[in-house]
């Protein structure tokens, strides 16, 4: 299960580089125009072709030829992978550094690279580092790595990542207090559905809260047409009603 998330992890990525992404700077990002399309000048215009070029072709040294450190930084991304060389290329771009930092430590399951975030980063960049530790905690499925995250919300994201490694995490209520386990359950039990793999409503049946439990079943049984779930959902409640009707 690599992170369909991880798609989680994805977004972290594009956070890193929407200071730097504009109408007509979409380099290496989906199937739209290729920036060549645009109207441009000068040395944009050649750094654009630059750019085309490294996609194309598949050659990081095109990159090389790049002169804006925006651009560059952004053409050297998709090619990050476990090289750190790309990394160094970017030290004048602290988000994009970073960036790099956390990929590759994720790629090669080396939080010392974390580490390096930690002490070389500017603090507008703490979220390559807290990404970092739960990028590699999840890639090793380490779940003290999230300890080494010093913020609540983001250490509990890291907790969320390990959770979907193993469900049994969500009923840590050291970890998930309160209402947040019952959430764990869910998001696990319905999320993969979303990302392309099976649902998992067994894990409906862990939650305490019994409306949230039924909405689970409810959830569940429309996106994968099973009537049965709808037996599991409070007797003669609305929301079993519902679920009949919904599903013919």
């Amino acid at each position: 299960m690599k992170l369909s998330h991880i798609s989680i992890v994805i977004v972290l990525i594009f956070l890193a580089f929407g200071c730097i992404a504009t109408s007509k700077e979409t380099p290496n990002g989906g199937d739209g125009p290729k920036i060549s399309d645009f109207p441009v000048t000068g040395e944009d215009a050649q750094d654009f072709a630059n750019l085309d070029l490294a996609k194309q072709k598949n050659d990081s040294s095109y990159c090389d030829k790049v002169k804006n450190e925006g651009y560059q930084s952004q053409c050297y991304h998709p090619f990050i992978d476990r090289d750190l060389s790309f990394c160094e290329k970017m030290v004048h771009f602290s988000a994009a550094y970073c960036d790099c930092y956390a990929k590759v430590a994720a790629n090669t399951k080396n939080e010392t690279l974390c580490d390096r975030i930690e002490s070389e980063c500017s603090a507008r960049d703490k979220f390559s580092e807290h990404s970092c530790y739960s990028e590699v905690a999840f890639t090793k499925n380490n779940l003290t790595l999230c300890a080494k995250i010093n913020y609540p919300r983001e250490q509990q994201s890291c907790f969320n990542l390990l959770a979907v490694l193993t469900p049994s995490l969500c009923g840590n209520e050291t970890m998930f207090p309160d209402d947040k386990g019952d959430e764990c359950y869910r998001n696990i039990a319905e999320g993969q559905c979303l990302s392309g793999g099976e649902c998992n409503p067994p894990l409906c049946g862990n939650i305490l809260e019994i409306g949230m439990r039924d909405d689970c079943y409810s959830e569940i049984a429309r996106k994968t047409g099973n009537k049965s779930l709808c037996e599991k959902i409070t007797n003669g409640s609305p929301e079993q009603s519902s679920c009949y009707t919904r599903i013919q």
